[in-house]
C-alpha cells in the first residue's frame, strides 16, 4: 500500500494514522518506564524487551507517517568521532533504543510523536471534506493512471 502525504488522505486514513501514532506513543512511554537505568547503560527488563518487539514491528510505518506529515523528526548531535563543530544526523526513530547513549532523553522523542498527532488531528476537518469531494477521488484516479503508465514505459 502506498502511503500519501497527510493533506492527500481520506478521513478514514487520517483516523487510522492518529490511532497508530497514539498506540506507538503509549508503547514508547511503557518501554522507557520498563527499562532500568544504571550509571553506564540501560538494562532492558523482560517487559521492556516484549514492548521493544512491538515497537520494532510498527517502526517502518510510523516512520513513513511521520515523514509524510512534514515534521522534522531528526535530532542533531555531535558525532563522537567527528571533529569539534561537525554534526551528524541521527534519525530518532531508528535509534530510539540508543537515545541514552546519545544524551537525548526519551521525552524529546515523545514530544515529536505528539507534534505529529497534532498535525493529523488539525487536518481532520479537511480530510473529512476531501473524503466527500468527487474531485479528490478524480485526482486519485488520475494519479494512479499516471503511475501505471510510467511503470509500464520504464
Amino acid at each position: 500500500m502506498m502511503l500519501r502525504y497527510y493533506r492527500k488522505i481520506t478521513i478514514w486514513e487520517n483516523i487510522r494514522r492518529v490511532k497508530l501514532l497514539i498506540n506507538f506513543k503509549e508503547l514508547l512511554v511503557e518501554y522507557f518506564a520498563a527499562v532500568e537505568y544504571s550509571y553506564f547503560c540501560i538494562i532492558e527488563t523482560h517487559e521492556a524487551i516484549r514492548i521493544r518487539k512491538k515497537i520494532n514491528a510498527m517502526l517502518k510505518e510510523v516512520y513513513e507517517i511521520i515523514y509524510l506529515a512534514g515534521v522534522n523528526s531528526i535530532f542533531r548531535r555531535l558525532s563522537k568521532p567527528a571533529p569539534v563543530g561537525v554534526s551528524a544526523e541521527m534519525e530518532d526513530l531508528y535509534d530510539i533504543f540508543d537515545l541514552y547513549y546519545s544524551d537525548i532523553g526519551p521525552r524529546k522523542l515523545i514530544d515529536i510523536v505528539d507534534q505529529i498527532i497534532k498535525v493529523y488531528k488539525d487536518n481532520q476537518v479537511m480530510a473529512f471534506l476531501r473524503t466527500f469531494n468527487p474531485f479528490f477521488w478524480l485526482s486519485l484516479l488520475l494519479d494512479h493512471l499516471v503511475c501505471f503508465f510510467l511503470k509500464k514505459h520504464n
